[in-house]
């Protein structure tokens, strides 16, 4: 008996060495595609038993590949299953849409993916043996009927999956808020204002504001690399080493060097944050700050209509092995407003590559440099979602400020 051929279409070599293990035990000839224009090309020449389709791939995803085999003469009666990590319902219709037979998602099981392959192989032989068009035509009700079955029992699945991922992400979600201030100091002729809003659920970004004792108040504000559940698991150690670390010691130099060199012990390699760690004696009314690698601080000086940067100098935590930090100090004037802030609104692009950036950022602070504390940071959020018309920021977004009144 002849061979059954199988085109395997991804372009990841990774993934067409494990399917070409899987596959090539079982006896079937093999051909390989790592694009949607080499699978048409290799299909219209070949013409393959099957197709195992990729669908997030350069120059022409799979959904595309798709549609055009099943639009070609000599190509749209083989079988086609989409093997691919997304896995929204959406996406899965739309395959079944465009004429795939199945639908596959990774990581896949080996002896799962061995029968569906054989089912439909054995499928198209069916097909191929009927002789009338009655046979014909309840061959094609069946294989209907297969999908419509397996879309089904797709759909419950995932729906299940999601739901379970849903509640586990709501439980991270409620664990996270507890780590953020959940009352704000009282500092006299101040006003705090502050504002998180994860891009998912969960993020990378965490901030403290605590009163330290002794007419002194801290804050503390980290963005991890990435967002998201990984982001988040980061984030979580760095809450409780800032914790555990000022318990010994306020200075802030000192603090963010302590877990710089926790954190180098804890996270794999190409994982790093940034952090600021301000300090705000209310006597001396002065800023002792350090930073490593986070965005500037900015000061308000509405009377002056200055504004300027926190600047300091120090390298991000999770890098290098005891990296020194700078500690400086800014006083802090009657009327002034301090902004501290994660990269998400100097970072936030428009469609034609316009970065926001610090200079623009800095020209939008000094033109609103006389709203409250509390109206401004609100004004400073949808000033990023407007400039790049946006309605969600694609990053994690967090904002800390504090207003000395006369």
């Amino acid at each position: 008996m002849e061979k059954a051929r199988v085109l395997i279409v991804d372009d990841t070599q990774k993934n067409i060495q494990l399917l070409g293990s899987v596959l090539q035990d079982k006896g079937y000839e093999l051909y390989i595609a790592q694009n949607g224009l080499q699978a048409i090309k290799i299909a219209e020449k070949f013409l393959p038993d099957l197709i195992l389709l990729d669908i997030l791939m350069p120059e022409m995803d799979g959904f595309e590949t798709c549609k055009r085999l099943k639009t070609a003469e000599t190509t749209k009666h083989i079988p086609i299953i989409f093997l691919t990590a997304k896995t929204e319902t959406e996406d899965i219709v739309n395959g079944f849409e465009l004429g795939a037979v199945d639908y596959i998602t990774k990581p896949f099981n080996p002896t799962e993916l061995l029968v569906r392959v054989n089912t439909h192989l054995e499928l198209k032989r069916n097909k191929e043996e009927l002789t009338t068009e009655k046979e014909a035509l309840a061959e094609e009700i069946k294989i209907r009927q297969v999908a419509e079955d397996a879309l089904r029992e797709s759909y419950e699945t995932i729906k299940r999956q999601q739901q379970q991922i849903n509640d586990e992400l709501e439980k991270a979600r409620k664990t996270q808020a507890c780590l953020l201030p959940q009352r704000l100091p009282v500092i006299a002729n101040v006003e705090i204002a502050h504002k998180f809003v994860p891009m998912e659920q969960i993020g990378g970004d965490f901030y403290n504001i605590l009163d330290l004792g002794n007419d002194h108040y801290g804050f503390m504000m980290a963005d991890v690399t990435g967002h998201g559940i990984p982001a988040a698991l980061i984030s979580f150690m760095v809450s409780s080493m800032f914790s555990n670390t000022i318990t010994r010691t306020i200075e802030p130099h000192q603090v963010i060097s302590e877990i710089n060199q926790a954190l180098l012990e804890k996270i794999e390699d190409g994982k790093f944050a940034t952090m600021f760690f301000g300090i705000y004696d209310a006597k001396k009314q002065v800023l002792n700050y350090s930073s490593a690698g986070h965005p500037p601080g900015m000061i308000i000086r509405p009377k002056t209509r200055e504004v300027f940067r926190l600047k300091c100098e120090g390298m991000l935590i999770g890098m290098v092995a005891e990296a020194e930090y700078d500690l400086e100090t800014c006083p802090i004037m009657p009327g002034d407003k301090v902004i501290l802030y994660t990269d998400a609104i100097i970072d936030v692009t428009k469609e034609n590559g316009m970065v926001l950036g610090i200079s623009h950022f800095m020209e939008f602070l000094q033109k609103h440099c006389e709203l409250p504390i509390g109206e401004l940071i609100e004004r400073i959020y949808d000033y990023g979602l407007e400039f790049a018309c946006l309605k969600k920021y694609k990053d994690d977004m967090t904002l800390v400020g504090f207003e000395l009144f006369e």
